[in-house]
């Protein structure tokens, strides 16, 4: 059985990334990620797998990130082509999160030595694939059983949450003696939502910036909507940061029907359509994610939803559309934070000799 060891490029994107907890899957990425290609690994570098093959079981996965180990899945299933299981997640590496073990930054194995005396060179690539019959592949795995106990969690049902209750009857409290009178159980539970949502804010601003630190923060942005929608019925917000957190785990069914909730409450809200379209995109409703995207602009004239637009028509293989809805973002600078060059696309996809030539197969077909 083989071994697959895959070099980090950033150490950060490890507990949102290669080591989160989207619905019961992890995803890793056995290529850069500042690249948009389709292929993740040649499989043909498998002893047993050809230039046919589309995906191999079965197989441990060593992370590695300045030549220490930072964690591994126990097990996983390698896939020649790239997948997109959401908006902000990408790979070709998938594992159940019970075999997803990431160490503690101070337990990290320091691993070059093993590498060099065996002469595992990763030359052009960011993965080594590491045959059973290769000498110092028993010493890797050994290695892994050794440090296992030393991890942080990975699973959303064993991440802590950092909510605090306390906080929340404290900020009553607060609230209270600023009135100088006795609360009533509407301005309690007006309080209690105040700070809530401004708990939510400060979350869902993070997770926005990428700052979030592991899934930990996920997992209290939700905890703290469910309150904010219990102590403010009738108001959209908390439903919405609910969908939200919900889109992230990948709780799809749930986050779609705490969208719903929000929109029918305020259903000309651009950023809750927008959050519905980005539910639909993670479905693989392509389609109508792109037409939502498209009412958020209307309403909003922020250009930011012509990007998630452009992005989700680029996902359903529509490049002449992305195109044609990136032209129409006047604000150079978004498409340039997104990496997107217009007169390189304009290079790469010459969209009328595309058209022709799908017609011409059509025809000839």
């Amino acid at each position: 059985m083989a071994m697959m060891a895959v070099r980090i490029e950033d150490p950060m994107t490890l507990k949102m990334n290669e080591f989160f907890d989207y619905h019961g899957r992890c995803y890793g990425l056995s290529r850069s990620r500042s690249k948009t290609g389709a292929d993740g690994a040649q499989l043909e570098d498998f002893y047993e797998c050809t230039v046919l093959t589309d995906w191999v079981e079965d197989v441990p996965v060593v992370f590695l990130y300045d030549h220490r180990i930072c964690g591994w899945y126990t097990t996983a299933k390698i896939y020649r082509r790239v997948f997109h299981p959401s908006l902000f997640l990408e790979g070709n590496i998938c594992a159940r999160s019970t075999d997803a073990v990431l160490l503690r930054e101070d337990a990290w194995i320091l691993a070059d030595r093993l590498f060099e005396e065996n002469g595992w060179d990763f030359k052009d690539k960011l993965y080594r694939v590491i045959e059973d019959e290769e000498e110092g592949y028993e010493a890797l795995a050994a290695i892994l059983k050794r440090h296992y106990e030393k991890t942080v969690p990975v699973r959303y049902d064993l991440a802590p949450s950092m909510l605090n209750k306390g906080d929340i009857h404290r900020a009553l409290a607060a609230r209270q003696r600023q009135s100088g009178h006795r609360l009533s159980t509407k301005e309690a539970y007006d309080a209690q939502y105040a700070f809530c949502i401004e708990q939510c804010m400060t979350l869902a601003s993070r997770l926005m910036e990428d700052a979030c630190e592991s899934i930990s923060d996920i997992k209290t942005l939700r905890e703290y909507a469910d309150m904010a929608v219990t102590f403010g019925r009738g108001r959209a917000d908390g439903y919405y940061y609910r969908a939200m957190a919900e889109e992230q785990l990948g709780f799809i069914r749930e986050g779609l029907k705490s969208v719903g909730h929000a929109l029918k409450l305020e259903p000309d809200g651009a950023d809750i359509l927008a959050l519905k379209a980005n539910l639909l995109a993670d479905q693989g409703n392509y389609e109508d994610a792109a037409g939502l995207y498209g009412e958020s602009f209307d309403i909003s004239g922020d250009e930011s939803y012509l990007l998630m637009k452009g992005r989700v028509l680029f996902l359903m293989g529509n490049v002449d559309g992305a195109y044609k809805v990136y032209r129409m973002i006047k604000d150079k600078q978004l498409l340039e934070a997104a990496g997107i060059n217009l007169k390189d696309m304009e290079h790469k996809w010459p969209f009328v000799a595309i058209r022709g030539l799908k017609n011409l197969l059509k025809k000839n077909g």
